[in-house]
């Protein structure tokens, strides 16, 4: 049975793409537009939202790592909020089978 979206006034099935990841998501995180503005990058989503990214002191432009930050946030709601998903989840194995906890990313 083939599941039927309509997001944005388009149709999309359940259906995967090679890469094993749905349509509809792969269509939902393709921004329409991309705008830079001195030290921001805005991405404005087909839902008609907007995501700014701004590039830290010191740090070099990169287009890649500002569209991953921006996926990050539009999913996550904030950086911070996507930092602590990370935070909880990551752990460091130190010995075959053995964990050494939860390791800080973070200060």
């Amino acid at each position: 049975m083939r599941m039927m979206f309509t997001p944005y006034g388009m149709m999309f099935t359940a259906d995967e793409s090679d890469e094993g990841i749905p349509r509809i998501i792969q269509e939902m995180l393709k921004p329409e537009k991309i705008m830079q503005h001195g030290r921001a990058t805005i991405f404005f989503w087909r839902d008609g939202t907007k995501t700014v990214v701004k590039l830290q002191e010191g740090d070099e432009p990169d287009i890649y790592g500002a569209y991953a930050n921006a996926v990050a946030k539009k999913v996550f709601g904030s950086r911070t909020a996507f930092k602590n998903v990370i935070d909880d989840m990551l752990q460091v194995e130190t010995k075959k089978g053995d964990s050494d906890g939860v390791v800080p990313t973070s200060e």
